[in-house]
Formats: C-alpha cells, sequence, structure tokens
C-alpha cells in the first residue's frame, strides 16, 4: 500500500471563524475575568485607606438615597461621585471585606476591555469599509483588546482598589469617543439621536470619575477631524479655522502663562510642589523619559519591570542625564509626525491614533505637580497604542496573502506570556507588606517605599520593624519635607516620641521662612506628651503666628500654661514638704 505523498491540512469553515468573532467579546471577557482572578485575595494598600477605609462617613450600613449622598459628599476626591459611590456600595456590600471592591474593579477592567474592543474595532472599519472583512476584523481587534487586557501594565489600575478611579474614566472616555464616531457617521436621525445621547452621557459619567475627563473635548475634536471627516476636505465649514485657531492661541497662552507671566494657571499648578523634591522644570524635563520608560515596559513587559515605586533619576538639565535631550527629541518626532499625518489625506486614521496618548496624557505627564511616574497613567492612553498595532496587522494580512495564521500565532503566544506575566505580579499585592517588600526591591534608594512599607508593619502590630524600616526611610527622604512628616506621624502613632520630634525640629529649621502650621502643632503635641511644656510653647507660638485664626493651636497653648502650673505647684510642694 502505498502513502500518498502529501496531504491537505484541515482546515476551520468560514461558518465556524465568523461563529468565533461574531463571540469575541464574550471571549474577551472570560479572558480578562480569569486573568484577574487570583486578585480576589489582594487587599487595601495606600491611598485606600485615606480614600475610603478610613472615612467613617462611607461605611454605611443601610443602602439608600440619604445615607449614600453624605457617604459620598464625605470622600476625600469629593469631585469623583461615581467612583466614590462604587466605594460606598463595596463597604456595604462586604463590611469592609476587600473581595467586593475587587470583583468591582475587575468588572470595571472587564468592561474597559470591551470597550478598547470597540474602539480598535471602530479603527479597522474605517480603514477598510468593506463588510467581507467584518470577521476578520473582529478576530484582530479581539487579539489588540486581549493584549492591552492582560498586559502587565494595567495590574496596577485593576487591582489597586482605588485606582478605579483611572478605569472607570477611561472606560467613559472610550466609550463616549466611539458613540461620538458612530453618531457622525450614522444617517438615520433617530439612530443618531441616540448614539449622541449616549456620548453625551458617556462624557458626563467621564467628568464625574476622574478630572483628567478633561482632555475628551480634546479627543473628540482630534476624533471630528481625523475620522468622520474622511475621505475629503478637513476644513468644511466656516468655523472650522477658527476653532483651530482657539486651540493654538489657548496653548500659547497656558505656556506664556506657565513660563513667562506667571499668571493663575502657574500659580495653581506650582502649589502643589510645595511639597515635592522636584521644580516644575524637573518634571516637565523627565516626562518624556517618563514616557519613553512606559513605552519600554509595553514592548518588553518581564514581571520585574513593574512596580509601584521607581527609582527614577529627575532630570535636571537637558543633559543631566544625557537621556533627557534624547527622550524630548523623540517625543518632538512623534508630536509632528502625527500632526502630520493627522492633517494628511491618506493616513489620518494613523495621526488620530499617534496623538491620542498624547493628549490623553497631559494632565497627569505635563505640568501638573503629581509624583513622577504612576504605571495606571498608561491604562487609557495603551488603548490607542493596540489600536495602531492592529492597523499594522491588518495591512500586512490585507498585503501579504498567506500570514493571517501566522499572525493569529504569533498574537496568541504572545496573550499567553503576557497573561502569565500579570498573574505573576498579582500577588506582590496581597497586602501592603508584601506589596512593600517588592517596591524595595524595585527602588532600594526611594524614601516612599520604605516609609509605605513601614506604614505596614505598624498597622501588623510589628513595631520594632516598623520603626527600623520608617527611621531608614527617613534618612532616605532628605529634606523632603512631606517624607519627614510622614515619619514623625508614624513614629509618634507608635510612641517613638524623641525620633518623631528630632523628625519635625528638622522640619521646623527646614520651614523657618514659610513655617506650616500642621507640623507646628504636631510638635507642640508631642512635647506636651514629653512633658516639655516651655519647648511645646515655642512650637504652638509660631503656629499661633502664621495661622491666629486656628482655635486648637490656642487650645494646646492653655494646656500647656496648665501643665506649667502643675509642674510649679508640684515643685514648691516638693520644696516646702
Amino acid at each position: 500500500m502505498q502513502l500518498a505523498s502529501h496531504s491537505t491540512p484541515l482546515q476551520p469553515t468560514a461558518g465556524i471563524i465568523a461563529r468565533l468573532a461574531a463571540l469575541a467579546p464574550v471571549w474577551l471577557a472570560l479572558l480578562a475575568a480569569l486573568t484577574y482572578w487570583p486578585s480576589l485575595d489582594n487587599g487595601f494598600h495606600l491611598d485606600d485607606y485615606a480614600n475610603f477605609v478610613e472615612v467613617q462617613e462611607m461605611h454605611v450600613e443601610t443602602l439608600s438615597l440619604d445615607t449614600l449622598g453624605p457617604a459620598m459628599d464625605a470622600a476625600l476626591l469629593d469631585r469623583r461621585p461615581i467612583p466614590n459611590a462604587s466605594l460606598v456600595i463595596d463597604w456595604w456590600r462586604g463590611g469592609g471585606d476587600p473581595v467586593p471592591f475587587q470583583q468591582t474593579n475587575i468588572v470595571i477592567h472587564v468592561l474597559c476591555a470591551l470597550a478598547v474592543f470597540a474602539f480598535v474595532l471602530t479603527m479597522l472599519v474605517l480603514a477598510a469599509p468593506d463588510p467581507e472583512s467584518r470577521t476578520r476584523q473582529r478576530l484582530i481587534a479581539l487579539g489588540a483588546a486581549a493584549i492591552w487586557a492582560v498586559h502587565p501594565i494595567q495590574v496596577q489600575a485593576v487591582t489597586y482598589i482605588v485606582q478605579r478611579m483611572a478605569s472607570m474614566v477611561a472606560l467613559f472616555f472610550l466609550a463616549s469617543v466611539v458613540c461620538y464616531i458612530a453618531a457622525r457617521r450614522t444617517e438615520g436621525f433617530a439612530k443618531a439621536l441616540l448614539w449622541w445621547a449616549l456620548t453625551v452621557a458617556f462624557a458626563a459619567c467621564a467628568l464625574m470619575s476622574k478630572e483628567n475627563a478633561l482632555m475628551l473635548p480634546p479627543a473628540l475634536i482630534l476624533a471630528e477631524y481625523g475620522l468622520c471627516r474622511r475621505p475629503g476636505a478637513q476644513f468644511r465649514y466656516w468655523f472650522d479655522r477658527y476653532l483651530w485657531l482657539a486651540v493654538v492661541v489657548l496653548t500659547l497662552y497656558v505656556a506664556l502663562d506657565l513660563f513667562v507671566i506667571q499668571g493663575p494657571v502657574s500659580v495653581k499648578m506650582n502649589f502643589a510642589y510645595i511639597f515635592r523634591d522636584f521644580t516644575m522644570e524637573e518634571r516637565i524635563l523627565t516626562q518624556p523619559r517618563v514616557l519613553l520608560f512606559h513605552l519600554g515596559q509595553l514592548l518588553w513587559p518581564l514581571p520585574d519591570r513593574f512596580s509601584l515605586e521607581h527609582d527614577f533619576q529627575i532630570s535636571q538639565g537637558l543633559l543631566s542625564p544625557p537621556s533627557t535631550l534624547a527622550a524630548i527629541v523623540f517625543l518632538a518626532v512623534w508630536l509632528v509626525g502625527g500632526l502630520i499625518a493627522f492633517f494628511s489625506r491618506h493616513y489620518r486614521i494613523i495621526g488620530f491614533l499617534a496623538l491620542f496618548p498624547l493628549v490623553v496624557l497631559i494632565p497627569e505627564s505635563t505640568v501638573h505637580g503629581l509624583e513622577m511616574v504612576f504605571e495606571h497613567r498608561m491604562y487609557l492612553p495603551s488603548a490607542a497604542l493596540v489600536a495602531l498595532l492592529a492597523l499594522a496587522v491588518q495591512r500586512t494580512i490585507t498585503a501579504v496573502p498567506g500570514t493571517a495564521q501566522v499572525c493569529a500565532t504569533v498574537t496568541v503566544l504572545v496573550i499567553g506570556l503576557l497573561a502569565a506575566a500579570t498573574v505573576v505580579r498579582l500577588p506582590e499585592w496581597r497586602d501592603e507588606v508584601t506589596l512593600g517588600q517588592a517596591n524595595i526591591r524595585n527602588a532600594p534608594t526611594a524614601w516612599r517605599p520604605r516609609l509605605s512599607y513601614g506604614i505596614a508593619l505598624k498597622r501588623q502590630g510589628r513595631h520594632a520593624e516598623a520603626t527600623e524600616a520608617i527611621v531608614t526611610g527617613a534618612r532616605l527622604a532628605g529634606d523632603d519635607r512631606k517624607g519627614l512628616e510622614i515619619a514623625a506621624v508614624a513614629l509618634s502613632e507608635m510612641d517613638r516620641l524623641p525620633q518623631a520630634i528630632a523628625l519635625l525640629s528638622r522640619l521646623q529649621e527646614l520651614n523657618v521662612k514659610a513655617p506650616y502650621v500642621r507640623q507646628q502643632k504636631l510638635l507642640g503635641q508631642m512635647l506636651l506628651r514629653c512633658g516639655r511644656p516651655a519647648e511645646a510653647r515655642q512650637a504652638l507660638a509660631v503656629a499661633r503666628q502664621s495661622a491666629p485664626w486656628d482655635t486648637e493651636v490656642d487650645a494646646l497653648l492653655d494646656l500647656a500654661d496648665r501643665i506649667d502650673r502643675s509642674a510649679t505647684v508640684a515643685a514648691e510642694c516638693a520644696r516646702t514638704g
């Protein structure tokens, strides 16, 4: 019997592929949920405490409009009512158990993944409107959205409970953009009206989730001129040039306000730098390098490259470090290239997707005095980056026949590796101690992870280890006012008063020209606890001079006088007795 010299490989039928593509949202939701399922064992961390764990008014026993309103008003960030409401509800659901909070975060992430899928699919359809390509486009969008959903750079936004604010604004932001494009490209009045209503509703939800939703109007302008007016001329109406002129004028005014005239925008932005160990200029110089760092994380996502804390060198000049200038040049080329593509006739979609990350990063990656590096800031911008990847895949498959299976195989392999990296990262977030240990490994010379780790140990009652970590953190903080104050408060709560007083005295020296009332009051309180009323009176006198309206300072001064009188009476009795 002779065997056939060749055989035809079995391939799935077109019908099976079409059904697989039709269920793409289901597969995506399952993949995202299963990848983050281990995070249900994770607990509260850092800003979770200030935002809801320690806010007793948010711990309602019965849920109603009467209890929900005051609870949301008590939130630390009261301009974010939708995330705050979800936090109140989750506390009510579990009585303070972290599991309901993690469940909600996973649900939000799943919904975000579906929004990314819709966003990517919209870009693919705009680039190739052929209805016969829909099955392939849905599968490409599925692969791109899956890569986004399981990438380890998203861990911080998903399992860090309070960062649901970042994932919520991303969800509503993307949904609003997708609905806007649908509204502009829908011909029927009733359907278009529905899309417009959804656009406005999602935009309102984004604004009630986090302040960086203020970049939604610029993003919609990009969508209008880069996506909705293709093909054909971009400037079609009398107001088009005036709108772009207004954008240019507003940009120039903000730049002049910040760096020349020192106007209201500059005053507001500089206020946030009082407790930073870097200036606004240093932050602006450093952020291009931070963006390149995050791009490197996206392209080379080894688990140990991700962390809540990064020991990132601050740029103090164009060549300090030398990579600063290179990063600025790279960012300038990115921006100019994106603008050229955006205003071209054939590459507007690419231009839109290239400019989208730069626009949405403006609030958190330019002049605002926030922390230098946080991975959750890439949660929304990375949606445009995977959309660019999807466009490249679609063009490759169209231009080079026979590459579809290769692209599918590579995509599945990449998704598997990314999901594995994410699963490896999740146990770091089990509790504050495990997270602190991971942060110290990643940033051994930074003060913040040491203090966070020490405070976590303090909460567990491990005071000796906590004291060692906090003292080390204070030493690493140097003259950083915020770090020294955090360390002093933590030490005082463990009754390590001499060490706490030493740190606050150091702060008093640093703030001699501009005393900070809270720190002076804290120093006075600790000195009173140590039975040193005379020194306490000196510290409190500085606080009174800075804030004569503060009645708490008066009460502490009265207490110092009473302690002094009691000590005098006791000494007199001892002398005459």
